[in-house]
């Protein structure tokens, strides 16, 4: 060193001299190069932590290495957290442990240090124990002179969402020790009267259904999102329940208006029955009157031709006569037939005159009968007007009836097969 080496220089790795010394235990080569004045803080103290080195470390220590430096070659974490992270993985016995730790302690390392991580607030050396290779081992030995301080708010973990305390830390797999070491670690801490401790870090996050131990403001938060929750719950089955409301309102006005059109179709059928019923009642009695006016006038008409045969047969019974007579006195000679044709003509006129006579008397004969079925006619006629009119207004009456029906007023069955018999 008296030729100008310089003695604080790093190798590619950043290791000095001295943190090389350190890993190799010469206690001498490493007095010698802390008494010229080696750096310090260059991860020395880390490197003799991690592997136990206790005289290494107290030397370092006695030459103004802190405990606490956070090494950037141990990624910002301080000896301690160095120790508990590493020093594990060679195969220590539990009180070399213990005497490494305490020796860091009783030279002022700070139990409560947090490592600076990226996403969260940084590891304690309990995180730092619960992430080594051998977490069982490690925090054996811690929370056998550190248990006191374990449900201490700085040895919380919180992330981006939520809070936890150690026994959460591991309960939820945050921890990167062996996972069959799991029950164990959680039997350890709870048997160390660690607590369960976990909420969501944010006070307008929705917390967690098994969230526990958690702050008073949290607490009062918790309770405030319990009522907010809850009167979200009442709206939401006042909302539910006032549409189911609406639908059952639907489905009843529905119902109802099925029950109305179904008697409004049924009352339109009646009425539309009567109504057929009425015009064929009215068409048969139109036919009947028309029928029976019918049979009248063929009546009239085959009297009236008997009487003409009657009277043709008179005539030619008399034309006969006379033949025969004028016949049996065409000897009498020309006066006799002289008589005879005044005789005959006598008769004659005067047969035509009785022929006459009998087809004036059956011609009026005729004409009182037409006036009679003519008056009868008449009477029926105004008989059939007069049914009419009273069908129409039995037919007026009933439509105002079943229109007081769907007004809301029922409609009497009776009535209505009252009117129907009277109809029919």
């Amino acid at each position: 060193m008296s030729s100008g080496a310089i003695i604080s220089a790093s190798d590619p790795e950043d290791i000095t001299p001295l943190a090389l010394a350190s890993s190799l235990g010469n206690s001498a080569i490493m007095e010698s190069l802390l008494k010229a004045d080696a750096e310090c803080d260059d991860g020395s103290l880390h490197d003799a932590a991690r592997e136990l080195k206790l005289d290494s470390m107290r030397l370092l220590m006695k030459y103004g290495h802190a405990a606490d430096y956070p090494s950037d070659r141990h990624d910002g974490r301080s000896a301690l957290a160095e120790l508990c992270l590493k020093a594990v993985e060679y195969d220590p016995k539990p009180a070399k442990l213990e005497e490494g730790i305490r020796a860091l302690i009783l030279e002022g390392a700070n139990i409560r240090l947090r490592s600076v991580s990226e996403g969260n607030n940084g590891k304690t050396i309990f995180h730092h124990a619960l992430d080594s290779s051998d977490p069982l081992l490690i925090l054996t030995v811690m929370l056998k002179t550190m248990w006191e301080f374990v449900n201490e708010d700085a040895f919380l973990f919180v992330d981006q969402t939520y809070t936890y305390s150690l026994t959460k830390y591991v309960d939820k797999d945050l921890f990167q020790g062996p996972r069959d070491q799991k029950a164990e670690i959680l039997r350890l801490l709870r048997m160390k009267r660690v607590e369960d401790r976990f909420w969501a870090t944010s006070i307008t996050a929705i917390q967690p259904p098994d969230s526990c131990g958690e702050p008073q403001h949290i607490k009062d938060e918790i309770i405030r999102q319990q009522k907010r929750q809850k009167h979200k719950s009442e709206q939401m089955e006042d909302a539910l329940a006032l549409v189911e409301l609406k639908r059952m309102t639907m489905i009843r006005e529905k119902e109802i208006m099925q029950i109305q059109t179904a008697d409004e179709v049924k009352r339109k059928k009646e009425l539309h029955g009567i109504e057929k019923q009425l015009l064929i009642d009215t068409e048969d009695t139109k036919l009947q009157l028309s029928l029976y006016g019918e049979r009248e006038r063929m009546k009239l008409l085959m009297e009236k031709q008997n009487r003409e045969v009657s009277h043709i047969k008179t005539v030619g019974d008399a034309e006969r006569a006379t033949q025969r007579l004028l016949r049996s006195e065409n000897l009498d000679g020309e006066r006799a037939r002289n008589i005879m044709q005044i005789e005959y003509a006598e008769k004659k006129s005067k047969v035509d005159n009785e022929g006459f006579k009998q087809r004036k008397a059956i011609e009026g004969s005729a004409m009182k009968d037409e006036e009679k079925v003519f008056n009868r006619r008449h009477e029926k006629e105004l008989a059939r007007i007069k049914m009419q009119g009273g069908l129409v207004e039995k037919n007026m009456a009933f439509a105002k009836t079943l229109q007081q029906g769907q007004n809301g007023t029922p409609l009497n069955q009776r009535q209505l097969g009252y009117v129907m018999g009277e109809v029919g």
